[in-house]
Formats: C-alpha cells, structure tokens, sequence
C-alpha cells in the first residue's frame, strides 16, 4: 500500500553530520516541512523506516543524501529503498548534497548512484536546495 503524502512536501535526509541538518532547517521553506533526519549511525534506521510502511511512516517525497553517506553506505541504502514498495510505486529523487564544489571524491559518488534507474541528480550545493523545493512543490502539488 502506498499512502499518499501530505502537503506540504516531505523531505528525508541521510546526513553524516548534525550541523548539516540544522542549517537545512533555517532555509527559507523547510520551517513548516516534515523532516525525518537520520544520523550516520542511524543508517539502519533510515532503511528500516523506508522498508516498514505504516501509517506514521510517511514515505518522503525527496531524499538529501550527504557526501559522505554517499562514499561509505549510500549505495547499500539506496538499493534497499529499491526494494520497498516506496520504490516500485513511484521514483523518489535523491538529491547528493555537497558542500564544496570541487570535492573529486562528490563527483566519484554521484557517477557510482548512476545505475539506481537515474534518480539521483547532479550533486547540489546547500544554496540550491530552496530552489528545487519550490520546484518540486510546483509539480507535484498542482491543483
């Protein structure tokens, strides 16, 4: 069963560091957003919470995937989100977030999530978040 997610967008994050989180919660946009944040210890966590579909666990519109998840257990955990029914149901975009532009080690992350069916995007800086929020906001909740 897929349950259908509420407005206004929810957003997961993946993220390896806390200050990470709390410097998403004061972009414009994301103090009335849903945002279900897992630790780099708390990797199982965050699958288990994909992969247990009830009626507290709202399934996320958007996933934000910090680098450094990306380089250790991103691929592990993004195969498992295949395998829930979040997956097959419809494409979640996980977005590679980095916070420095010329990190040789963000782009060898992203080129590695390629095979996942194309929803990872390019790696995004931390400014460009807002943007795609509003964006994603515009279609997916058209009246």
């Amino acid at each position: 069963m897929y349950f259908k997610i509420p407005n206004p967008v929810t957003i997961m994050i993946v993220d390896a560091y806390r200050q990470n989180y709390e410097l998403f919660k004061t972009i414009a946009g994301f103090s009335d957003t849903p945002v279900r944040s897992f630790q780099k210890d708390n990797l199982n966590a965050a699958i288990n919470y994909l992969s247990t579909p009830n009626l507290t666990n709202i399934p996320p519109e958007i996933i934000f995937c910090n680098e450094q998840i990306g380089e250790r257990n991103g691929i592990e955990f993004l195969e498992k989100f295949a395998e829930t029914k979040y997956g097959k149901e419809g494409v979640v975009p996980v977005y590679l977030i980095s916070s420095n532009k010329d990190s040789n080690s963000i782009v060898k992350s992203a080129s590695a999530f390629q095979f996942f069916k194309g929803i990872l995007q390019n790696p995004i800086q931390i400014d460009e978040l807002n943007e795609i929020l509003v964006r994603h906001n515009s279609v997916v909740h058209k009246e």
